[in-house]
């Protein structure tokens, strides 16, 4: 078990840190609001927000069908509960910041309990703090801060991981359920719970069993946004013929001529070598952190696979925001080199995750 004593630092330092991020994440954004005359309502309500923001005010209609349940679900019962249907993106914010700060207690609670070790083995906890800068300073991690799905993500993904590796099947299969009816990516989550469920029983009958019960359970749960888009619309998959409109890669090969900007419609200008670049790097995370956890590797394989379905790298960092394992590895790699080394790799983190922070707010793509 880790000391006591730096386990104990680790529960100031470790959200101590995440606010802080947060606090340099908002001054940008004050800033632009100051300067460039953005109204706070506008800054919040870009991109896929506004989509959200409809569907909390108005319900399912047209392309928005495309956007999963959950998260516009709770936005909209929390506006009616504090009477805020106005601004819903002023609500989801809020939501969407509480709700880190509720993945930042559960951290700390297990970062503090017995299980530290074990969860470290796991995968669900840093052995660095260089860990736990990475994945804070990751280039989208103002995305848990914003109008947006991925706090929720974060913490019912890993709630489900956690449930799994502690062995609690039911309570992990409820979460990945829930976390499929937040983000595609809730699939992967469904899958890797499973797998590490079914590790624990010694006899392979058991192991195969756990699986496909868990399997089954949380597919149940997912299906009732299909159930609830027939009872709508007389289609159960309105959501993927919206999708169907987005962008995307014609073929398998299509897909693959991704990685070296084979397809026509990409191009090699900055902000399309720093979305490859990260996509690089989340690969070799995902590459050693196969010695940690080869379930955790699997969902982040996954992850990153779904990603070139688009034909292009634009969703990187969103996507890579809540593959907290990747970045707690990454960073406890970097540890091991050259101080010198360190503090030019954080750095360069820093000045990409207030790029990015930055363009979000002026309105540009910044996923």
């Amino acid at each position: 078990m880790i000391g006591s004593n730096w386990i104990a630092k680790r529960t100031f330092l470790y959200p101590g840190l995440a606010i802080a991020v947060w606090l340099q994440q908002g001054l940008i954004w004050l800033a632009i609001s100051h300067t460039q005359g953005i109204s706070w309502l506008t800054l919040l309500n870009h991109w896929d927000a506004e989509h959200y923001s409809i569907i909390a005010t108005q319900g399912y209609q047209g392309p928005n069908w495309a956007f999963f349940p959950l998260y516009p679900l709770l936005v909209r019962w929390w506006a009616l509960v504090t009477g805020l249907l106005a601004v819903p993106q002023v609500v989801g914010t809020l939501l969407s910041s509480l709700i880190f700060l509720g993945w930042l207690a559960v951290v700390v609670c297990l970062q503090s309990s017995q299980k530290n070790s074990e969860a470290i083995q796991a995968g669900l906890l840093p052995k660095t703090y260089w860990g736990w800068l990475l994945f804070l300073y990751s280039p989208g991690s103002f995305i848990f801060h914003s109008h947006h799905t991925e706090s929720l993500f974060l913490l019912l993904s890993y709630l489900a991981f956690a449930a799994a590796v502690f062995q609690k099947p039911r309570v992990a299969t409820i979460l990945a359920g829930l976390a499929g009816l937040t983000r595609n990516q809730g699939f992967f989550v469904l899958l890797c719970v499973a797998l590490i469920v079914a590790t624990h029983p010694r006899d392979r009958r058991d192991q195969v069993r756990h699986f496909i019960l868990i399997c089954l359970g949380g597919i149940a749960i997912m299906l009732l946004f299909p159930l609830y888009q027939y009872w709508q619309t007389g289609n159960p998959w309105q959501s993927i013929q919206a999708r169907s409109n987005w962008s995307h890669a014609t073929s398998w090969f299509s897909m693959l001529q991704t990685l070296w900007f084979g397809n026509p419609w990409q191009n090699t200008k900055l902000g399309s070598l720093l979305h490859h670049a990260v996509y690089g790097l989340l690969i070799g995370g995902t590459v050693l952190l196969w010695r940690v956890s080869r379930p955790l590797a699997l969902y982040t394989a996954l992850s990153l696979g779904v990603i070139l379905s688009g034909g292009e790298l634009i969703n990187t960092f969103r996507y890579g925001a809540v593959l907290f394992s990747v970045w707690f590895v990454l960073g406890d790699r970097l540890s091991q080199f050259p101080t010198w080394f360190k503090i030019i790799s954080l750095t360069l983190m820093i000045v990409l995750n207030y790029s990015v922070t930055w363009s979000y707010a002026l309105g540009r793509w910044s996923y």
